[in-house]
């Protein structure tokens, strides 16, 4: 299956030109058949010569752009543009600002002649957008949608669901409410089978073999199909059924694909939109906040491929209620325009968008929680596996207790393993209150998530989003990559503290402090910074164990991929995905060895029990006990 790069699909359908007979000027010599006699203008005619001229304009102004794509293949630095896309553009620009000398190329859009930094390339005004604000001010959505909410956690559904329900509806219906250059972006969008290359369209199993069933790249993913298909079951449900007869759920996952990888943040709602306190105060009451921006459709905007480091910038300015584009750089004739997405590491960067750029200027991520779902998913309020309801009585807790278990089976810093409350009750208590500690840190990413800097950071755009890198793959060099995982250690930090720990109040300390969300565990003697480094380079390389192919070899296996044949295939991108996120275990699991190892030449007896650091888990019975004890 051949993964297409982040650009624009458009439905394949025939459309029909209306042909309409030119005007033509007299030629040179030939009378006109108009009265010669002077006459002062009427309303009529001076509307005509109004509507003329624009016409005029209008014809010089496409005459330009076919001169500049003509141009441009003469040079042999483009290649044909898509009919349809062409046809969209000339749709688009008769509302926008659209410079002549960018053209479109495939589904992406090309300078035509070289262009200077600060030139503006576009603006996009208010009419051609589509809102969150418009999704939410629909009558249908109004009546019937706005209750939606999550059915495992309460949680109300982003803005962007009812953007992409409120589409939807758009795309099934007549569209007789829409301007003729809606209509031809709303048919320009990705169909269902130009969609089948992103993850929210894979099967469960399919993803889990080609990330890893234990990796950040899996769970991310997981996370934002899981709430696609909850959204949809969402907004049937408010409706009684209304929504499924109306709009199917894969042509929901589309319309949401589209909203996910094509919208961008205006800024907050403003009185330019429109929005009174009265219609804030209703949003608020809902549960939305606007206070961090709301989402758009921008076509054209949405046409620009992404780079971390992009040659064209975009803002939105509100007196004009418009988007405009400009370039950030110089770019050379023939060269693609590229733009931002914004900051994401690369497995957000593949869920959300479906893709990966594969250069190393991505930031990448990775994870010691092995063995327990952290319920925070990093998609901020747009979804979380934990309720936002602090009075939700679902029941997270003893469903992660259980997991989170797991990370006491070695009893570091003891002699001997921790039996049961019957034989070590002070030992076992000490355990019990690490239990919670762990539970109250569970889900906050900080403790258990790492991320690491772009690999290439002077990466820039090439000459097209088509063009192999053709450079090796990404390296992550450890003497110059500063990943700072302090808060892992803090949490090794409480699943290896023992009870002689800062002066044999460690029990006290644990206990004291239960509830207090703000408490860290801060370093104390070498013994426990050894077993907490120890206990950190052990959960990044056990991770790092749980990939079917080793790092070396997957570096191999990448390379054979980086050629024509299979760039951008499916096994290119989530071999990139896998190699991002080994590299920052490896590089993890490496520092922590290496710290361990210093501290443990400064060890005065590394053969006292506080030093003891298991090269196996306690036999399974103890943690078996001390489950059976909770």
């Amino acid at each position: 299956v051949q993964v297409p790069s982040n650009t624009m699909g458009a439905k394949k359908r025939n459309v029909a030109t209306a042909a309409g007979k030119k005007r033509r000027r007299p030629e040179a010599g030939q009378e006109s058949n108009e009265s010669t006699t002077t006459k002062a203008p009427s309303r009529n005619s001076e509307n005509q010569r109004v509507s003329e001229n624009a016409f005029s304009q209008l014809k010089s102004a496409s005459v330009i752009l076919v001169f500049a794509m003509m141009l441009g293949i003469a040079w042999n630095k483009i290649e044909s543009p898509d009919p349809m896309m062409t046809s969209f553009l000339s749709e688009i620009c008769r509302s926008a600002s659209c410079a002549p000398f960018v053209i479109p190329v495939q589904r992406y859009l090309q300078a035509a002649r070289p262009i200077k930094q600060g030139e503006i390339l576009y603006t996009i005004p208010r009419n051609l957008q589509f809102w969150d604000l418009d999704a939410l001010r629909d009558k249908f959505v109004r009546e019937h949608l706005l209750s939606a909410r999550h059915a495992k956690t309460g949680n109300g559904l982003a803005t962007g669901a009812f953007l992409a329900a409120w589409i939807a509806l758009k795309l099934n219906e007549s569209q007789g409410s829409m301007d003729a250059a809606q209509q031809s972006y709303l048919k320009l969008l990705p169909s269902s089978e130009q969609s089948m290359y992103h993850p929210l369209m894979w099967e469960k199993q399919d993803l889990k073999e080609a990330l890893g069933a234990h990796s950040l790249n899996y769970a991310v993913a997981l996370a934002y199909r899981d709430m696609v298909e909850s959204e949809y079951s969402a907004l049937v449900k408010a409706s009684n059924g209304r929504y499924s007869d109306m709009v199917s759920e894969l042509d929901y996952k589309v319309a949401r694909i589209n909203v996910l990888s094509r919208s961008f943040n205006p800024g907050p709602g403003s009185p330019e939109e429109d929005m009174d306190n009265e219609e804030m105060e209703f949003y608020t009451e809902l549960g939305f906040n606007f206070s961090s921006g709301c989402q758009t459709l921008v076509p054209i905007l949405d046409m620009l491929n992404h780079h971390p480091n992009p040659n064209v910038g975009y803002r939105y300015v509100k007196a004009k209620r418009a988007f405009v584009i400009d370039s950030k750089t110089q770019i050379p004739s023939g060269w693609e325009l590229f733009d931002s997405y914004g900051k994401f590491t690369d497995s957000h960067l593949f869920a959300k968008f479906g893709f990966v750029n594969g250069d190393g200027s991505g930031w990448t991520q990775a994870s010691i929680g092995l063995y327990h779902r952290i319920l925070d998913t990093g998609m901020d309020l747009e979804f979380s596996y934990h309720s936002h309801d602090v009075g939700s009585k679902r029941n997270d807790k003893s469903i992660q207790r259980k997991h989170l278990t797991r990370y006491l089976q070695y009893d570091d810093g003891y002699a001997d393993c921790v039996e049961g409350p019957g034989t070590q009750p002070e030992k076992f208590a000490l355990k019990k209150l690490k239990l919670e500690h762990l539970l109250q840190i569970a889900n906050n990413r900080k403790h258990w998530i790492v991320h690491a800097p772009p690999r290439a950071p002077g990466s820039r755009p090439a000459e097209s989003s088509s063009t192999i890198d053709t450079n090796g793959i990404p390296e992550l060099d450890p003497r110059s990559t500063n990943i700072g995982f302090s808060k892992l250690i803090e949490t090794c930090r409480i699943i290896s503290v023992v009870n002689s720990d800062y002066d044999e109040r460690a029990l006290d300390i644990l206990k004291e402090n239960l509830g207090n969300t703000d408490f860290v565990l801060k370093q104390d003697s070498d013994s426990l910074e050894y077993r907490a480094v120890s206990c950190l380079a052990r959960l990044a390389g056990t991770s790092l164990m749980q990939y079917s192919r080793k790092l070396e070899e997957e570096k191999a296996h990448l390379l054979s991929l980086n050629n024509k044949e299979n760039y951008q295939s499916l096994q290119w991108t989530t071999g990139h995905l896998r190699l991002g996120e080994m590299q920052v275990l490896h590089l993890l699991s490496g520092a922590a060895f290496s710290i361990a190892k210093s501290l443990e030449e400064k060890l005065l007896d590394k053969t006292a029990p506080e030093n003891t650091i298991r090269d196996r888990p306690c036999p399974k019975k103890f943690l078996e006990v001390f489950m059976h004890n909770l």
